[in-house]
């Protein structure tokens, strides 16, 4: 008899399957009220689990600075008449994600990874045969904009959207599938087998068949670093937890602030097949640069679409993170978001001698090139949140697993050594 609920594999799965939720369901009024009551669920049975394990009390840094960056959003949100219910919404998700994880890798960390895994994995393979049979996409969504008469219209939008959601979006699926992959992999085999390998490939033939430039950008960038990243000689850290950050901040002070991108014109233009407006992406930042500096301090909280395309010119994001983060909830906001990376980032240093570590340095760098251009709606900020959990618990998921395969592997390694 497992000890505690989220020791039984049935609601492992559950619990993964409601907060894992391909964007093509939730573009469905029906599937919206079936996730709504997964994730309720979800809250109950986290409550039923504190009950039991009767240790309501504990909680990590990371969580209590995640419930403190959500609980100021959401006081903002409310101070300036903005959407508090789907401000809540989106909170109570994202907190109910983070607090998941964090409890998956401290009572079952095999069965949450397995199981992750398997999930991830079925919505890559399942998102590619989607873009195989339906190039023209399975589904239209629709946004807001202005119109040459200063008249606000839903317009469709061009691109094709798979079981995953817009071309940029899948990418935010592919990380933590890579992620939950590789780590499987090296704790069952201590190494990358066949299995991970197939799901790299499946990821590149996605971003590749979509032509997402963002996304095709981070999956060079992963691969160049799993490459350059040796796990076995300690000696040779060219990737490390703080590289993608870095990395983010150049990005966003070359190219966002001073827009020195002609400099890669040669990149943009000829191998991206982009211009140098980023896609027009120039005109967004110049506004949401001008409404952050109507309230740089608290920032204007979640509003509604059409109060975004008068600030910013876009319904969902100004495609940086820290213009979203300075936007919605000023320099307060964008504090308390750095203390939260920075803080993993020092907690996961002190692994660096792991195998973990490569793994999620890896793909938190392929995070913060995605999230340097790439539009950012809520849910996929949650998984992103998800990951940071994961590297939040490094030192747990580093320790000898119990699972059988990996003991048997084990001994069959002491056998052959001795």
């Amino acid at each position: 008899m497992p000890k505690n609920i989220l020791q039984n594999k049935f609601i492992i799965f559950l619990l993964l399957f409601t907060l894992i939720q391909p964007d093509y369901f939730r573009s469905f009024k029906q599937a919206e009220i079936i996730y709504a009551g997964l994730t309720i669920l979800s809250g109950f049975l986290l409550f039923i689990y504190f009950i039991q394990i009767k240790e309501s009390g504990r909680i990590s840094k990371t969580i209590f600075l995640i419930c403190v960056y959500s609980a100021y959003i959401f006081a903002v949100t409310a101070i300036t008449n903005g959407n508090v219910f789907n401000a809540a919404r989106l909170l109570f998700f994202s907190l109910l994600l983070c607090v998941i994880y964090n409890e998956l890798i401290h009572n079952d960390k095999e069965s949450f990874i397995e199981i992750s895994n398997i999930i991830f994995e079925i919505l890559i393979y399942a998102n590619l045969v989607t873009i195989l049979l339906f190039p023209g996409g399975i589904y239209e969504t629709f946004r807001v904009v202005l119109n040459v008469h200063g008249n606000f219209i839903l317009r469709a939008n061009v691109n094709p959207h798979f079981l995953l959601g817009h071309r940029n979006n899948v990418i935010f699926y592919i990380l933590p599938a890579l992620a939950f992959s590789f780590t499987r992999s090296y704790l069952v085999y201590n190494k990358i087998r066949s299995r991970a390998v197939l799901l790299f490939l499946a990821s590149w033939t996605t971003v590749l068949l979509t032509w997402s430039a963002n996304s095709i950008v981070a999956m060079f960038v992963v691969t160049v670093c799993l490459l350059f990243t040796n796990r076995e000689n300690s000696k040779i850290k060219i990737i490390n937890a703080y590289t993608g950050f870095f990395f983010s901040v150049i990005f966003f002070v070359t190219i966002v602030v001073f827009r020195l991108q002609y400099m890669f014109s040669w990149f943009i233009e000829t191998l991206l097949n982009k211009s140098l407006t980023m896609t027009g992406r120039g005109d967004l930042w110049n506004n949401t640069f001008n409404s952050i500096g109507n309230n740089l301090i608290f920032g204007h909280g979640y509003n509604s679409h059409v109060q975004r395309v008068i600030d910013i010119g876009h319904m969902n994001s100004a495609h940086n993170i820290y213009l979203d983060l300075l936007y919605r909830g000023g320099i307060i906001q964008l504090f308390l978001f750095l203390c939260i990376t920075l803080y993993i980032m020092k907690k996961m240093k002190k692994e660096k001698d792991k195998f973990s570590y490569n793994i999620f340095s890896v793909i938190l760098t392929g995070y913060f090139v995605v999230l340097s251009a790439t539009p950012l709606a809520d849910f996929h900020f949650s998984l992103f949140l998800g990951f940071l959990i994961l590297c939040d618990n490094i030192e747990l998921i580093n320790k000898e697993p119990s699972c059988p395969l990996l003991k048997r592997t084990s001994s069959t390694k002491a056998s052959i050594s001795s």
